[in-house]
């Protein structure tokens, strides 16, 4: 159920107050670099999309005036195990022999 409700969430990508605007007024697209452009015959507004959101799930509505465009909240990136390589340092001198020098 936890997982159901995980992946109905959703996020805001943008908002735009155009009042008097209707809905089949706007037109809303998406770059492949992730640039969500919504304009009116004349105002645009641009932003962009958060890492990780899938281009598909965006959904845009008009209520009131105001076009709110959302997309499934990403998932959060698995937690991995870096391996670190490389050389172990000598030994530190002492610090009488650090003196000593």
């Amino acid at each position: 159920a936890a997982a159901a409700a995980a992946a109905a969430a959703t996020i805001t990508v943008m908002r735009h107050a155009a009042p008097g605007v209707s809905a089949a007024d706007f037109r809303v697209e998406v770059s492949a670099d992730g640039v969500v452009r919504a304009s009116t015959g004349c105002q645009t507004r641009l932003s962009s999309l958060p890492a990780g959101v899938d281009h598909a799930t965006l959904r845009a509505t008009v209520l009131d005036g105001v076009l709110t465009v959302t997309a499934a909240s990403p998932a959060p990136p698995a937690k991995i195990t870096v391996e670190v390589s490389g050389d172990t340092p000598a030994a530190l001198p002492t610090t009488a022999a650090a003196a000593a020098t």
